[in-house]
């Protein structure tokens, strides 16, 4: 006769709780990598909104600029009015005040298209870095 039983519950009993525990690490793992996955994104929204009001204050910067430069052209444009004699004259300031205008619109356009984009480059740039990140830590 066997005297010494073996204790067949705690061997069943451990490895429910191996199971428990192994069972618990990946939602762990997971929870952990969301933390870190949402403070990056965060940061890069952040790093987005930040690039975007810079932006945006520069645009606006340069359409004030332009603004008045487009003002100060009109006000000498109809000071030399004021101060002229014929019809001839009339045609021929007109003439160049328009054609100086198209210029220094045509100029003010590129340069603001430029900004636009550059604004939008740098705008993004986070979102496109911290979606890499994001991918390569998924692969």
């Amino acid at each position: 006769m066997n005297t010494n039983p073996k204790p067949r519950s705690v061997e069943p009993a451990q490895q429910i709780r191996d199971l428990a525990e192994k069972g618990t690490e990946r939602p762990k793992e997971f929870y952990k990598n969301a933390g870190a996955t949402t403070t990056e994104a965060t940061a890069a929204l952040q790093s987005c909104w930040t690039n975007a009001f810079r932006g945006m204050q520069e645009y606006s910067g340069k359409l004030a600029e332009f603004a008045q430069d487009n003002t100060k052209a009109q006000l000498e444009f109809m000071q030399k009015l004021a101060g002229l004699r014929s019809p001839t004259e009339f045609f021929e300031v007109s003439t160049k005040h328009m054609q100086q205008q198209l210029e220094r619109l045509t100029e003010q356009g590129k340069l603001l298209t430029a900004l636009a984009q550059r604004v939008s480059l740098e705008t993004a740039e986070p979102i496109k870095s911290g979606l890499a990140k994001a991918q390569e830590k998924a692969a």
